[in-house]
């Protein structure tokens, strides 16, 4: 009877082992299972990190590429300021030279009157 009895303990241990055994091969199907859901969320956050950091050296080089060329427009202004500057003091000075011609003009014009004039005196007095 005790051979039986302890047969039958032993069959009750081992059914609750096996319960045991059973619902521990669950909990780690579920472990893994999240493992694996976590592991595909690690994934796609390290893309959106590639691709944010790919945009990031895009905006860096878009950037340089702005500055270098908003200096060569800066040094091309500049040159131009230069050129127009130089324009200007040459049109300046062209300026004082057609009014000095322009005075002269005006002098030869008014001696040529005086010496018609003359002319005019000498003639009615002969």
């Amino acid at each position: 009877k005790e051979s039986m009895n302890a047969k039958s303990n032993l069959e009750f241990e081992i059914a609750e082992l096996k319960g045991l055994l059973n619902h521990a091969e669950k909990e780690k199907n579920a472990s893994q299972k999240k493992i694996a859901s976590m592991q595909a969320q690690l994934n796609e956050a390290n893309e959106k990190a590639t691709y944010i950091k790919n945009m990031s050296e895009e905006l860096v080089e878009s950037n340089q590429a702005a500055r270098e060329s908003e200096k060569a427009i800066r040094e091309k202004m500049l040159k131009n300021q230069a050129i127009l500057d130089e324009a200007l003091t040459a049109s300046e000075s062209l300026k004082e030279e057609l009014d000095l011609k322009q005075r002269l003009i005006d002098e030869s014009a008014a001696t040529i009157a005086s010496q018609k004039e003359i002319i005019e005196r000498m003639r009615v007095a002969a």
